[in-house]
């Protein structure tokens, strides 16, 4: 079991939040399921990037980005993650 805290953000989760989650979930249906609005303009279909985080701290809890993620990456900042394609749990 992962725990996951939610920094505050004045749009999407004022108060932050903390999440309790299991392995094989992605960040954003974790965060939708607890009322978060994430945008996710495509679907979660990996095709925008409407739905990037930036990942403080645990990075290494979460897979490894796809190169179709990497692709859709605009930021230099080396935190950022699509949410969509941020799953919790290392794929062996």
């Amino acid at each position: 079991m992962i725990t996951l805290i939610v920094l505050p953000n004045i749009y999407l989760c004022p108060l932050g939040l903390l999440l309790t989650a299991v392995g094989d979930t992605s960040l954003c249906d974790l965060m939708l399921n607890e009322g978060i609005n994430v945008p996710h303009l495509c679907g979660k279909a990996c095709v925008c990037s409407s739905c990037i985080i930036n990942i403080k701290q645990g990075a290494e809890a979460i897979r490894i980005a796809t190169n179709s993620e990497k692709a859709l990456l605009v930021t230099n900042r080396s935190d950022s993650r699509l949410s969509c394609q941020s799953y919790l749990g290392k794929v062996c």
